[in-house]
């Protein structure tokens, strides 16, 4: 038997069906702002006075769709003991859109593999909440939310 035609009978009889391989295409559209998210909803939810009600807010907080699944997924920092006052912003805007769902909390903490768990991660959730936590600022802009969101589409609608 031919080297190929072994591979290729060993990766059809591996614990992952060819169907539900990680190749789907993942559409990612930035969830519109929400007026009730501004200063004042930050500091009713974190009690950090010093942030201002004029303060301009980035939350990566998107709507995705993967296959037939669409879900709420969002980038943050934070880690086990908590995030910012802004991953808390991303975490209510979440919210807003799936009400009753179980928030899914995926720590992304070593830069070498960060890509590989969001890609993996999003292509195979089954949930309604997705957030990916990193630690620090070099896992979360080197490998997990600045590559996935600079191809997004802006979608103001």
């Amino acid at each position: 038997m031919g080297e190929a035609k072994r591979m290729r009978q060993q990766r059809e009889q591996s614990a992952w069906p060819h169907a539900e391989s990680f190749r789907e295409p993942i559409d990612l559209r930035i969830l519109p702002p929400v007026a009730a998210i501004n200063g004042a909803r930050i500091r009713k939810l974190t009690g950090d006075d010093r942030i201002p009600d004029d303060a301009q807010i980035s939350l990566r907080a998107f709507r995705a769709v993967v296959g037939d699944r669409t879900f709420q997924v969002g980038f943050r920092l934070g880690n086990e003991t908590g995030f910012s006052a802004v991953g808390i912003t991303v975490i209510d805007r979440l919210m807003i859109e799936a009400p009753a769902a179980a928030l899914h909390v995926v720590p992304v903490v070593h830069q070498d593999v960060a890509w590989d768990i969001v890609l993996r991660h999003l292509r195979s959730f089954t949930g309604k909440v997705l957030l990916f936590a990193s630690p620090d600022s070099d896992i979360f802009d080197a490998r997990s939310a600045r590559r996935l969101t600079a191809p997004v589409a802006q979608n103001p609608a």
